[in-house]
């Protein structure tokens, strides 16, 4: 739930807050267009409502960012094991873990210079 209080935090301090990522999670609150924003996915993620994802879009701030994984599942952003519901990923958890990594790094990159917004 991690991606629901950051984005939530966002959404309600605009000025204190350059960019959010979010790992297969989306906002419930529209995030302030001033935001950047990252959102990573895998395609065999199971546990993320893809439907409730895209309608949460509507939240997200213009020009933001979004990394799509192929083969990456749900748990394998983190260490803790598989979830209940998730696809198979087809990619090792190293894999999804180092492409997070680049997007995440290139997404703080493109902040820093002023690209996100």
């Amino acid at each position: 739930m991690g991606g629901l209080v950051a984005s939530g935090y966002a959404a309600q301090h605009s000025d204190a807050v350059d960019g959010v990522v979010l790992l297969a999670a989306y906002p419930t609150e529209k995030i302030s267009d001033s935001v950047g924003l990252l959102s990573v996915y895998g395609t065999d993620d199971k546990v993320l409502d893809r439907g409730a994802y895209e309608s949460a879009k509507r939240y997200f701030p213009d020009g933001y960012t979004e990394k799509i994984i192929n083969g990456g599942n749900h748990a394998q952003f983190g260490n803790y094991g598989a979830q209940s519901g998730d696809g198979e990923a087809t990619i090792t958890a190293q894999e999804q873990q180092t492409q997070t990594v680049f997007a995440i790094i290139q997404f703080a990159e493109e902040i820093k210079k002023g690209f996100c917004f």
